[in-house]
Formats: C-alpha cells, structure tokens, sequence
C-alpha cells in the first residue's frame, strides 16, 4: 500500500461527526428527535456528507432541478425525497413525477396537471402560514386527480407563537376531515430559526418537547389522530 493510499483511507476513517455540516446535521436530528427529519439536498454537493445521508437513509428536501439531479446522482432513494414544486415549474414537476419521488409538496392547483398520470403522488398542501385558511381550490385539483393522494400539510412556523401555529395547523388538518372525509397523517414544520448552528453542541431538546406537547395537546382536543411529525430546515 503507497503512502498515498494510506492517507486516503484514514480520511475515509474519520468519524463523520468530525465534518462540521454532518455534526450540524447529528444536532438537528437530536433536537428534533422522536420527530422524524429531513434535510436539504444542497448538502448533497459535498461528498461526505451525500453518504452519509444515503448511509443514514434520512430524507432529503428538493426544491430546483439541480437539488433534484444533485440527489439522484447522490444515490438517494425517491422514497426518500420530499419534492418542493414552487421553484420547478411545470417541466420539473413532471421530470421529479417520473423519477417516482416519495412525495410531492403543492401550493397551486395548476401544479397538479404537471403529474405523471401513470404513477401515484402523495401530495403535501404548503401553507402561506399557520393563520390563513386552506386553499380550496388546490385541495380540490388534488382530491379530483386520480394519481394524487392527500396526505398532509407543511408550513414555515416561528419561534415565537410556535405552539399556536401548531395548534393551527391541526386545527386545519381537522376542518379537511370534517370537509373533505379526509383524514390527513403527515404534517411538516420549518422550524430553521432553531436548528443548531454549525460546530455548535447545543442540542435544543426543549424544541422537540414544544413541538411534541403542541401536537399533543390540539389532537386532544379535537380528537384527531396524531399525524407524524417532520421537521425541516
């Protein structure tokens, strides 16, 4: 074995908590923890970090074409891909419906004609925030679509008033049951503000505490089933 050899396989040795964006990453993961997480393809670009998350089996967030070619290359299963349409625009959605991602997060009602018909979408609704109403019409283009399936919510909630917007949210999920006798099992929350900064040791179990109580406490109250709980940077 050549001296250069060797040094390169100790690098590969190295725990990968050492890199300051996975141990960024191992933060956030514990803060959040029981709630599941998933994290930015742009990390992809670097290549010990793509492994580790591929090693990991974590989910990955895509919101741009390149995030989307990045994860693929990257070997990341479409199972485990949560597709943002916003930023795609119509040819883009329908390149990620092909590639057979896991899951697709929709705003607008002309999103929806962009779908693959042949394959079966799990379609998320993107709230402008936790206090406005839902949008009928983008619910209704997904319910009348035979390839979507509604399975659940996402939205950006702050800091401050954060257990409120997640009352809300609930709140929401359950005027969809009422409405729609739909029963919604997946709700995701950017909460970027408190993920642990980078080379930090900080882990903010108190966030997933917050979170895991708020949750708690609106399907208590409502009697809805309890979603499982994604939080997103």
């Amino acid at each position: 074995m050549t001296l250069s050899t060797s040094f390169r396989s100790l690098v590969r040795a190295r725990p990968a908590a050492e890199h300051p964006d996975i141990r960024r990453m191992i933060g956030y993961r514990d803060s959040c923890a029981p709630a599941e997480v998933s994290f930015p393809a742009s990390a992809l670009l670097d290549a010990r970090v793509a492994r580790w998350v591929r090693e990991q089996s974590l989910v990955v967030d895509v919101r741009t074409i390149a995030e989307l070619h990045s994860a693929i290359s990257a070997g990341i299963h479409p199972a485990l891909m949560t597709v943002h349409a916003d930023l795609l625009g119509a040819g883009g959605i329908h390149r990620a419906s092909a590639a057979g991602v896991a899951r697709l997060v929709l705003s607008r009602p002309e999103q929806v004609g962009s779908l693959q018909t042949n394959h079966t979408h799990q379609v998320l609704l993107r709230m402008a925030d936790a206090t406005t109403s839902y949008p009928n019409d983008t619910i209704d283009a997904v319910i009348g679509c035979r390839s979507t399936t509604l399975i659940g919510l996402l939205c950006e909630v702050s800091a401050v008033g954060r257990p409120a917007a997640v009352g809300n949210m609930i709140a929401a999920m359950d005027h969809i049951r009422r409405r729609h006798k739909i029963v919604l099992t997946r709700l995701i929350l950017g909460v970027g503000d408190a993920i642990p900064t980078a080379g930090s040791s900080v882990v903010r179990r108190d966030l997933a505490e917050e979170v895991d109580e708020s949750v708690d406490d609106a399907c208590a109250t409502l009697r809805f089933p309890r979603p499982t709980i994604v939080m997103t940077a």
